[in-house]
Parts: C-alpha cells; structure tokens; sequence
C-alpha cells in the first residue's frame, strides 16, 4: 500500500485561512508526524514545491518515502502566475499546489538527482471557458507529456545531468519500482531529439474536441519527443 499525500494545510488550528504559498511548508508538520508515526509505510509526497518538505524528504527520510516532481515547478515562479496583490495574471499557469519562489524553484530542480524523487507531472487541464474569463479561474496546468517530457530534459541538461540513464531513472523506473509495476513491453519507447519548436497556445483533445492551453503554450522547447511503437 501507498499513501500518496497532497500536503497543504489551508486553514490553521486557529482557523485562519494560510495564504497559498505557504500552505505546503504548514502541512509539513503534519506530514512528518505519518512518517515518524507510521514507519515503514510507503508515502508519496506529491508534487513537492518548496524548500522545506523537499529538504526533510532528502535528509530526514529513509526509502519508504518518497516525492513527486512536476516540470511548472522546475521553471516557473510565483511571480509569473500572481501580482503583487495576490492576484492571478496568468489563471494558465494557476495550480496547486501553488508556484513558489525561486529558492523553491532552485530545491525543486537539484532534488532530480535524489533516488527519493520522481517524475510527477500532474497534469490537471481544464477547458479553456474554466480558465479564461472568469473571475473564478480552475486550478490546474495541463501538462501532456510532448510538453512535460522536453520540459525535464531541459533542467536537466541546464543543472549539468543530463544523461540517457538519469533521465529514464526520473521519468521511469524509481517510480515504478516504488509502485512495483511491470515494466513497459518491450520495444515501447520514447525518443527525445535535440529539436526545437513552439508550444502551441492550444491543444485540442482529441476525445471530444475539448480545447486547453497547453503549459509553455506560446513558449519554445529545446527538446522534441518521438514515440516509437
């Protein structure tokens, strides 16, 4: 069994409401009392963000617990999605947990390399009319993986650890070996070239021709996905 944990804390025990960038660091002493409470129990912090909690994973945790890293976290910040006032200038770019800031961006990125750490993109779109134009904008990027995938290769080779095996250590394999799935058959790959080109501003899906905008919709990428079957 594993626990999966979304760790935000939005009200405090005095029942004041905990601004959105703080809400993952104040749900960390929650999540610390399961890990010493609860020991050996497999636990998947998702879509680690801030300093804090990725520190504790790396430093204070033995193997059974582990954390999910998305690309939004790796490059943008909260700047990019709110002003000054708290309000969202970029409701495409409006998630949870929410961007942070750049120390936090900078944890996010050199936690890649730790085997407590894997890919996580936590793709959550949106029709486009829950987006735009609406003074209660839906929280959630849409992240598809022609996006998402570039996106770690990206870092990675902008951290200096770009390597084949890394790279199919993050996105792959310490996931499924900590879920202990089956391996994907074989001969089922996906190849990233050193190509260039524009995120487009919006994907239609193609179930029910429903459009989303895109993460780094607009934006280009360095690296191209080609899947082979």
């Amino acid at each position: 069994m594993v626990l999966s944990i979304h760790c935000e804390l939005a009200v405090s025990l005095s029942g004041l409401s905990i601004p959105l960038i703080e809400r993952e660091t104040a749900g960390l002493f929650y999540f610390e009392k399961i890990v010493k409470n609860v020991p050996g129990l497999k636990i998947v912090f998702e879509h680690a963000s801030t300093a804090e909690p990725i520190n504790f994973i790396i430093n204070e945790c033995d193997e059974n617990v582990m954390m999910g890293l998305a690309p939004h976290h790796m490059i943008k910040t909260y700047k990019d999605v709110f002003n000054e006032k708290g309000n969202a200038i970029d409701p495409a770019n409006l998630c949870l947990p929410v961007l942070k800031l750049e120390k936090d961006v900078k944890a996010v990125r050199k936690a890649i390399v730790s085997k407590k750490s894997f890919f996580g993109p936590d793709d959550a779109g949106h029709p486009i009319a829950s987006k735009l134009g609406t003074n209660n904008p839906a929280f959630g990027i849409f992240n598809p993986a022609p996006v998402a995938l570039p996106t770690v290769a990206e870092v990675m080779e902008e951290e200096g650890v770009l390597t084949p095996e890394l790279y199919k250590e993050f996105t792959l394999t310490r996931a499924s070996n900590f879920y202990e799935l089956p391996a994907p058959p074989e001969g089922d790959t996906i190849t990233l070239v050193k190509k260039t080109w524009p995120v487009p501003e919006r994907f239609k899906a193609q179930y029910d021709s429903c459009e989303m905008i895109p993460f780094r919709h607009g934006e280009e990428i360095t690296w191209q996905v080609e899947l082979q079957t």
